[in-house]
């Protein structure tokens, strides 16, 4: 299923609230399930994919000083298969400016790609990265760090998420960057599971190109603590199986 090339997919947005990072964190455990290793970096300013995957304590980002010698990443494991969960922030500070303190001076870029390095150091098929478009150039600045740093040749993808709203969904379409990073697709999220709403989400999705992902809106998933294997959607599962895959002019997954 996966060759030599590392696929990195940053899960992105343009406003809260629609899901974002739970849909980070239920991609990386569908990739997982399906057999692929996965580093997931959560960029977030609340670090709720890493919070939703049982991570608690401060990002790596809001630590005064970074311990060379320790582990800055929590492990998940399913079956033979790795889970690695990196959170960044998770005190509401933005990344843009979390990120200053270490980019401006040598000792701090050095330190900072000394623990992406670390974790690294492992082999990983895919890198899920929980991101914003409001932090693009923070965003920019640690996928430049990760792809001097992987050994493998690295690919780079974008994942888009909304809500059912028309202004989100026209807000998206006239914010969807397309120079920098190829476009995998767009998520959907919390459709109300009503035949009117469902075909609502059907009708926009044909708005955008690439792979379009309508998912309902899952009570269980709102309330949820913990995620786990068990809690994926199908939906996520088939968008999962086709990630690694040449991007379609247009593919609907309901």
């Amino acid at each position: 299923m996966y060759d030599n090339h590392m696929l990195s997919i940053e899960v992105t947005g343009i406003k809260g609230g629609v899901g974002k990072s739970t849909m980070a964190a239920l991609l990386s455990l569908s990739l997982l399930r399906m057999g692929g290793d996965v580093l997931l970096m959560d960029l977030d300013p609340l670090g709720w994919s890493s919070y939703l995957l049982g991570i608690r304590g401060e990002g790596v980002l809001t630590s005064t000083h970074l311990d060379d010698s320790k582990e800055h990443w929590s492990d998940i494991t399913f079956e033979d298969r790795r889970l690695r969960v990196i959170k960044m922030l998770g005190n509401g500070q933005k990344l843009d400016l979390a990120l200053e303190d270490y980019l401006r001076n040598e000792a701090g870029i050095d330190q900072l790609k000394r623990v992406i390095a670390s974790a690294l150091k492992d082999s990983f098929q895919f890198i899920i990265i929980d991101s914003s478009l409001s932090s693009k150039n923070g965003t920019k600045t640690l996928e430049y760090l990760i792809r001097t740093i992987a050994k493998p040749s690295l690919h780079m993808r974008r994942l888009y998420v909304t809500d059912l709203n028309r202004i989100s969904i026209e807000t998206l379409l006239n914010n969807i960057v397309k120079e920098d990073v190829e476009n995998l697709g767009v998520i959907i999220n919390m459709v109300p599971p009503i035949p009117s709403h469902v075909e609502m989400a059907e009708s926009y999705a044909t708005m955008f190109k690439g792979v379009v992902s309508v998912i309902p809106f899952i009570e269980n998933l709102f309330n949820i603590e913990t995620l786990s294997p068990s809690s994926i959607p199908p939906q996520v599962m088939d968008l999962a199986g086709i990630v690694h895959k040449p991007v379609p002019d247009f593919l609907l997954i309901v």
